[in-house]
């Protein structure tokens, strides 16, 4: 199934970004054991380039759009 995957893969990002590499391999080598292909992306990465459209100034979202 692909969400599995997609969401493992995210789950492994994450882990990696934290310096969990036990986790990080523990899930790897089970979803690999299982058939799965995994494609391993960073969801932090993701949610920064979605907040890349506005700024952030004393505590209000100002929108880069006018």
């Amino acid at each position: 199934m692909r969400g599995q995957s997609t969401t493992a893969g995210y789950l492994i990002g994450a882990y990696h970004h934290m310096g969990r590499e036990d986790m990080t391999k523990r899930i790897l080598e089970a979803m690999v054991a299982a058939g799965h292909k995994i494609n391993v992306e960073n969801p932090f990465v993701l949610l920064a380039m979605s907040l890349c459209r506005g700024f952030v100034f004393g505590g209000f979202w100002a929108s880069s759009e006018r």
